[in-house]
């Protein structure tokens, strides 16, 4: 089981040999498989079992040069992960395999960011479920609001009746709750296409004024007049007859409308004895 972790994972990617180079690495790895094959065949003496492999195999292999392998088996004897014994001449040397029993992952940056990420999205979840557990718990009780107001509020405003509607219905009146939705519904999610989330919202409305006699607010508008146009209004400058409406044009009497005929008939003679006096 430990030949089989080892072999299978990323040394790199552990504290203990995260120093080793990558080439370092894929020589660790060819000598665990000839070491299954020597563990087979009784390559084994005092010291333990051990594993022949050339360098000139090794390189042949993995393709790549004799002193890449020189320094990988180097690096590999620097950790302790390999034991070299120099044979005769014309002979392979024995390596032994120290294979490490237990391996410290290096944690992941992005995995632990992620870990805490989740931990805190727990903690704002653990904190909300109260509340969501309390709301559901006031949506749940019974509200005393008549089946009129209810069919409106879930027809114009899609909202459920609660005791926010059942207290305004008890203080104005069923009507009066009636004309508010409508009132809403017509001034803010038709007119202003914005959907209303709350029943408070017409608890607000009805605290502006709102009046079903007067088809809105109570509250009427009225237009500042400022201090100085008033006194110059009642003292006469000239301000009221700006201000003042049009007088009407008086009508033409008769005497007027025969003054104006005799009149143009002494034009009429007037120009035709200019154009008999012209002519010769």
């Amino acid at each position: 089981m430990i030949l089989q972790y080892t072999k299978n994972y990323n040394l790199r990617k552990t504290e203990e040999y995260k120093h080793l180079s990558r080439r370092a690495v894929e020589v660790f790895n060819l000598l665990l498989d000839r070491y299954q094959s020597s563990v087979k065949n009784g390559y084994s003496d005092e010291n333990g079992t051990y594993v022949k492999y050339g360098q000139k195999e090794m390189a042949w292999d993995l393709d790549c040069e004799d002193r890449t392998i020189r320094n990988a088996i180097r690096q590999l004897e620097e950790s302790g992960l390999v034991k070299t014994v120099r044979q005769f001449k014309r002979q392979v040397n024995k390596m032994y395999l120290n294979i490490p029993e237990k391996l410290t992952p290096i944690k992941n940056p992005i995995r632990e960011a992620k870990k805490a990420a989740k931990k805190v999205v727990n903690k704002v979840v653990e904190a909300v479920k109260p509340k969501q557990q309390e709301d559901n718990v006031n949506a749940s009780k019974v509200v005393n609001v008549s089946n009129e107001v209810k069919t409106a509020l879930q027809e114009k405003l899609n909202l459920q009746a609660d005791t926010v509607v059942q207290d305004l219905e008890e203080k104005f009146g069923k009507n009066e709750v009636i004309a508010c939705i409508n009132y809403v519904y017509n001034k803010t999610v038709v007119g202003k296409q914005q959907p209303i989330k709350s029943t408070k919202y017409l608890v607000s409305t009805f605290e502006n004024g709102f009046n079903s006699k007067c088809g809105g607010n109570r509250v009427v508008r009225q237009e500042l007049v400022p201090d100085w146009l008033k006194t110059q209004q009642e003292n006469g400058d000239g301000w009221n007859n700006f201000y003042a409406p049009e007088k009407p044009k008086p009508s033409l009497t008769d005497e007027d409308l025969k003054k104006i005929e005799h009149m143009k008939q002494l034009q009429a003679e007037l120009l035709k004895q200019q154009s008999n006096s012209v002519l010769p």
